[in-house]
């Protein structure tokens, strides 16, 4: 090979042949948020640069190795040329030489620095590597945390759905039966008070009428209703509503000791029974 051969593409050349991955994202499923698997791209795209930026280096060292056996060779037979006395060519060869060989030394300066901001930019890559898998890590636990807080939520509003709905059920039964009792006392105040007449004979003749007298006693009935017992915390309450009204808003939890409407709770039994007092006298009143 001679001197005027060599040309500056051969010694690195423009296109090596690097095949690069293609990373085809999985299609997102209907309804369903799927996490970019971020630190497989990160690790992908690192991997295939470093691997491009090794490919070149090594070749570049190849192509310089031999373009250094070949300026052996060369020296060796400009060498055997100036022993038999080819003075003319061997300056010229000589000149072609040195300045080959000072261009081989930049490109291999060009090589060494081109490898330093590799390893440079490896080790950023690194460093933004685990700083977004730490970012990633923390992102997973934080979104762990809020659907496990959802999900108790959920719990709670179902329970509370369902509370809600029993307590509707209360009350539309006591309305209905409150309903049903104001007929009845209605019907009874329509009703005719009757009086009987006795008569009777005195040894004088005389005949004596007593009006009878009625021996009922009207019942205390109490401001309000007994809606049911409930248990919070191993303590009970008298879950009670003011006769009349129908709105959630309206209830109160009662404890031993809590009054309402001058009525004083005193004791509250496992059966669905709840003792008031009221001027001195008590009265039990029933869930209904």
């Amino acid at each position: 090979m001679s001197v005027s051969q060599v040309v500056p593409e051969e010694v690195i050349p423009e296109n090596p042949d690097v095949t690069s991955s293609k990373v085809v994202p999985a299609e997102p499923e209907a309804r369903r948020l799927v996490p970019i698997n971020l630190k497989k791209i990160v690790r992908i795209g690192g991997l295939g640069f470093l691997i491009v930026s090794l490919v070149g280096s090594v070749a570049t060292i190849v192509i310089m190795a031999q373009q250094i056996s070949d300026l052996s060779i060369r020296v060796n037979s400009l060498d055997a040329a100036f022993r038999s006395g080819q003075m003319s060519q061997l300056s010229g060869s000589v000149t072609s030489l040195e300045a080959q060989s000072r261009k081989h030394e930049k490109q291999l300066e060009s090589v060494s620095s081109g490898l330093e901001s590799v390893q440079n930019q490896l080790a950023d890559f690194q460093g933004e590597h685990s700083k977004l898998t730490g970012s990633i890590n923390k992102l997973s636990s934080e979104a762990l945390a809020r659907r496990t807080a959802i999900d108790e939520h959920s719990e709670r509003i179902d329970d509370i759905n369902s509370r809600l709905s029993q307590v509707e059920s209360r009350v539309a039964g006591l309305s209905k039966a409150e309903s049903n009792t104001s007929q009845k006392e209605s019907k009874q105040n329509q009703q005719p008070v009757t009086k009987s007449k006795t008569s009777s004979k005195s040894g004088t003749g005389q005949i004596v009428k007593k009006p009878e007298r009625s021996v009922r006693r009207a019942a205390v009935e109490a401001p309000f209703v007994l809606t049911g017992i409930e248990r919070r915390g191993g303590q009970m309450f008298a879950v009670v509503i003011p006769r009349g009204n129908s709105q959630i808003s309206d209830m109160r939890l009662l404890s031993p000791g809590d009054g309402m409407l001058g009525w004083t709770l005193r004791s509250i039994q496992d059966s669905g029974t709840a003792v008031f007092s009221v001027n001195g006298a008590q009265h039990s009143l029933q869930v209904q």
